[in-house]
């Protein structure tokens, strides 16, 4: 999805505005992540170190059943070598939806003082992928035997 896309490509570049960017610039006083408030928030820590973030990778991993690292994860996922496309697609389409969900719970956390459970954004990620994989299943011509267990 091109949101989700969007907000990676900020990840791989260090672009986000994490509260610690922001203080740097001036735009906020206070650079303590707001999920947990027991660390400064940089890009690593939200999306990787946060015990809200660990969390959600940890059932990621369990889902996809794949063995993700614990940090460089976009980066991972360009590199990642499958047999299957579809599989490729579908865990990378993972990755980048889960880096937006966080993405997205920070922004609500911050300003609504909301934080959802790591089972609901990681169910919401399912939800996205699946919604994907459905597309990519009647569009694409490589077709995956292992489809049927990821749903």
């Amino acid at each position: 999805m091109p949101k989700h896309s969007f907000i990676g490509w900020l990840a791989i570049q260090g672009r986000l505005l994490t509260k610690d960017r922001l203080v740097r610039f001036g735009v906020i006083q206070d650079g303590t992540c707001d999920m947990y408030l027991d660390h400064s928030e940089d890009q690593s820590h939200l999306l990787y170190h946060c015990s809200f973030s660990s969390q959600c990778w940890a059932l990621l991993k369990v889902w996809l059943d794949v063995a993700l690292p614990g940090s460089g994860i976009l980066e991972w996922c360009s590199s990642w070598r499958c047999r299957s496309l579809m599989k490729k697609r579908i865990v990378c389409a993972a990755v980048l939806a889960l880096v937006y969900q966080l993405w997205r719970v920070r922004n609500v956390c911050m300003v609504d003082c909301y934080l959802p459970s790591p089972a609901f954004v990681v169910k919401s990620v399912q939800q996205i992928v699946q919604s994907r994989g459905q597309q990519w299943k009647w569009t694409s011509k490589y077709q995956c035997m292992s489809w049927s267990p990821w749903m």
